[in-house]
C-alpha cells in the first residue's frame, strides 16, 4: 500500500514539475514579442513602399499619338482606329 502511495505521489510531482516550465515560458512570450514587433515594422515598410513611384514599365514598341494629330478616316468619313 505505500509502494502505491509513493508511486502517485512520484508521478504527481513529475506533472506538477512539468506544468512549472517558467523559462520555457519566458523566452516564448519574448519570441512572440519580437515576432510582432518584426510584422509591424514590415507592414509600415510596405505603406512607405507603396507610396513611393517604383519602376515604369515602358513599352518601347508602343506608338504614341499626339492628341492634336488629325486622325486617319476611311472615305465615307469613320475614323480608323
Amino acid at each position: 500500500m505505500d509502494d502505491m502511495q509513493e508511486r502517485m505521489k512520484e508521478r504527481w510531482e513529475e506533472r506538477r514539475k512539468k506544468g512549472q516550465n517558467w523559462p520555457r515560458l519566458v523566452i516564448m512570450l519574448i519570441i512572440l514579442i519580437a515576432l510582432i514587433v518584426a510584422m509591424n515594422m514590415l507592414s509600415k515598410k510596405t505603406a512607405q513602399m507603396k507610396s513611393i513611384q517604383g519602376i515604369e514599365y515602358i513599352d518601347s514598341t508602343a506608338v504614341e499619338l499626339e492628341p492634336d494629330a488629325p486622325r486617319a478616316t476611311t472615305p465615307e468619313g469613320e475614323s480608323l482606329p
